[in-house]
């Protein structure tokens, strides 16, 4: 039997970008279940308190203190500066070879600790997109930290086929090492039990709602949404869309309030429901009681909820982005992420054609495929794992 691979994971938890934890977990559950021959660390930084990585329970093996990681631009210092930061990166790298470590994957970052090989994810390239939703230094930053990650690493995992591509526009030389991993989202045992009406009462919501599980942030696209909801109201008097999610953009703080405030001109207060951040129990039965999960954002590097949509059984209406067509969800209308009125179209048409609750056809072939699914997922981890380790 070959040895077991002790790999340290970044710690992913962040309560201010939620799909960095589901990754994890989704991962992390992937390996445990799929029984691959990995040991699974969680490195963390001294005094990071135990609610930091909860959710995790259950899914790691042994966790990791570690030193703060150094910068990687500290490796482009002059010789005699970066001897500054050597007594750092030695504690650190002692650790790691202290702990039994093989190999690590770690979070859009390359590590200094050259002699243990590491897998870097990045998640997307989503400023060649959209630079206008940057700062110009922020602009300047990823153009020099994302190849240098990329070449200082052993592997770079990217999520998507579309991910690889730009890669391919910011350091073509590192696309041997590169790596698709597509995420496989993971389902709670007991959701098929639950109530999902009773969940939905619970919120005051009304019978016919569509349900859009997305932190408010200006990519997330919440703006069209309101423009097609207007729209489709002139049809539908009651037409509803219940909004999920974290309502702060780091990037644009004051955005948020700008979106309160169109739904208010607009006069869409009793058709746009935002619940903010709500349980997970609650976010899956609010899924399942849906008309139909709506994902209108402009750019994704493998999207959280379309994986859950495929993972749980439900209709989706969504984006036509190429990373939400390679990513394939069945039952899925598309429409122009800039064209509101392509979406009230969908959402009257899926209004008048669909009826609340879970979708039983749906539900039974995703719980048929979920398994093996996830040991594709988790069998293409290990072989990334196991390349570089070796």
């Amino acid at each position: 039997m070959a040895r077991r691979i002790s790999v340290a994971f970044s710690n992913m938890v962040n309560p201010d970008w939620l799909a960095g934890g589901q990754y994890l977990y989704n991962l992390l559950f992937a390996i445990k279940s799929s029984e691959m021959n990995i040991e699974t660390v969680l490195r963390i930084f001294p005094e990071t308190p135990k609610e930091n990585y909860q959710m995790l329970d259950g899914l790691l093996d042994r966790v990791l203190e570690v030193p703060h990681p150094l910068p990687c631009w500290v490796g482009r210092l002059p010789g005699v500066v970066k001897r500054r930061f050597s007594l750092v990166q030695y504690f650190e790298e002692r650790e790691l070879r202290q702990g039994g470590i093989d190999a690590q994957f770690l979070f859009a970052d390359s590590g200094n600790t050259p002699s243990i090989p590491v897998a870097t994810w990045l998640p997307d390239f989503q400023h060649l997109h959209l630079p206008e939703l940057f700062r110009a230094e922020d602009l300047a930053y990823r153009a020099n930290f994302y190849p240098l990650a990329a070449r200082k690493s052993n592997a770079v995992v990217l999520s998507s086929q579309h991910a690889f591509d730009d890669l391919k526009r910011v350091a073509p030389d590192t696309l041997p090492k590169a790596r698709i991993l597509n995420f496989v989202a993971q389902i709670p045992a007991d959701v098929y039990q639950a109530d999902s009406e009773a969940v939905a009462r619970l919120y005051h919501l009304p019978d016919k709602f569509f349900f859009l599980p997305n932190q408010f942030w200006r990519h997330k696209n919440h703006k069209i949404m309101i423009q097609a909801v207007k729209t489709a109201k002139k049809e539908i008097k009651d037409i509803t869309v219940v909004c999920s999610g974290g309502t702060h953009d780091f990037r644009s703080p004051s955005y948020f309030d700008a979106l309160l405030t169109e739904i208010a001109v607009c006069g869409l207060q009793d058709n746009i429901r935002i619940l903010g951040r709500v349980p997970r129990e609650h976010f899956w039965q609010l899924m399942r009681r849906s008309l139909a999960v709506l994902q209108p954002s402009l750019f994704e590097g493998w999207n959280t909820s379309v994986e859950e949509v495929k993972s749980l059984g439900k209709s989706i209406i969504v984006s036509d982005i190429p990373v939400h067509r390679e990513q394939n969800p069945a039952s899925a209308l598309y429409f122009d992420p800039r064209n509101p009125d392509e979406l009230a179209q969908c959402l009257v048409k899926t209004y008048k054609a669909k009826m609340p609750g879970p979708e039983l056809e749906l539900e039974e072939s995703a719980r048929s495929q979920i398994r093996e699914r996830t040991r594709v997922f988790a069998k293409t981890f290990y072989n990334i794992i196991v390349e570089l380790a070796n």
